[in-house]
């Protein structure tokens, strides 16, 4: 007599699909599994809650899933790391799902050294300094850094060496400039290492707990510094680093209706970017500035983070 064939479960038969979605979306390992497992908390507050039959029927309830953490007491950035997962998976807008604020004051996970044992073992390991001293001076997302290959060592549309990403932020290419012309020598070493089509980190360099986001805010950091002081103290750079701004954003922000440049963000370029509430708080505590200037800050967005945006680059990468 054969056998019956085991019967898989409806939450089973969610989560394959929300493996299937996630093994296409998302590359690296150890984002593609934090999206999972916080995704796998969504469903089964779905199937208790609404007794959700199959996967679609789970997109509606989203916005009552955020509401559902937030009466649990969970903080705005863990919050926004569970619906981050969600809404990836489900493909939905994160900015049409109301959730608390994130303040940077608030920020603690990823903020200091050894914030693990592990995580600590791994920057001291001498083997990894070989992508931790690449990462300080390109400081790109782990799974960026994963995809990097001897090709994308290149040249961007003002003359300057910068590192092609293939899938950045959003899935959108960008360009990552290298914070000195010294940077872009050490290097280019690592791209001439490898044959053609090879990617230039092994996977042994990214699976670990290194702290990429912190030499990723550090790299964003050390350029900003770098040009404030040139504009500060070198005639014309000023204008000579805002006709670079002009020039990317000309060249990738387009209306695909026009096909002409959208309009670029004048007020972002000016003038100083200043902290207040809990951030100025903080950062008075802590003794950091509590002014920063627009210019080398949408700089920093542009080149380094390509958010495009100067409040997100000052709360979470230039003043943490």
């Amino acid at each position: 007599m054969a056998k019956k064939k085991k019967r898989v479960s409806i939450t089973n038969q969610m989560m394959q699909e929300v493996i299937r979605i996630q093994k296409e979306k998302t590359p690296h390992d150890l984002s593609r599994k934090h999206y999972i497992r916080n995704t796998k908390k969504f469903i089964a507050f779905c199937r208790e809650k609404y007794d959700c039959k199959n996967f679609e029927s789970c997109r509606e309830h989203i916005q009552a899933y955020s509401d559902y953490l937030q009466e649990l007491g969970y903080t705005p950035s863990t919050i926004h790391s569970y619906i981050a997962a969600v809404c990836s998976t489900f493909n939905v807008p994160m900015e049409t799902i109301k959730k608390p604020i994130r303040k940077t004051a608030e920020f603690t996970r990823g903020r200091k050294e050894g914030d693990t044992i592990r995580a600590s073992q791994d920057m001291n390991n001498p083997e990894m300094q070989y992508i931790i001293e690449f990462q300080k001076r390109v400081g790109v997302r782990r799974a960026e850094l994963a995809n990097i290959r001897k090709e994308d060592f290149t040249i961007d549309e003002s003359g300057f060496p910068v590192i092609y990403i293939r899938k950045g932020k959003g899935n959108k290419p960008t360009y990552q400039k290298l914070n000195t012309l010294r940077d872009a020598v050490f290097i280019k070493k690592y791209f001439d290492a490898v044959g053609p089509g090879e990617k230039i980190f092994e996977e042994k360099y990214l699976k670990n707990e290194l702290n990429f986001h912190k030499l990723r805010a550090d790299c964003a950091k050390e350029y900003y510094n770098i040009q404030l002081e040139k504009i500060l103290n070198e005639p014309g750079y000023a204008e000579q680093l805002e006709a670079e701004i002009r020039a990317r954003w000309n060249k990738y922000n387009i209306n695909p209706k026009t096909g002409k440049p959208k309009r670029f963000p004048d007020d972002q370029i000016k003038g100083w970017y200043v902290l207040r509430g809990d951030n100025r708080k903080k950062a008075l505590r802590e003794g950091k500035p509590i002014r920063y200037n627009r210019l080398a800050i949408m700089a920093a967005s542009v080149f380094k983070l390509s958010h495009w945006r100067t409040n997100v680059t000052v709360q979470n990468y230039i003043m943490i």
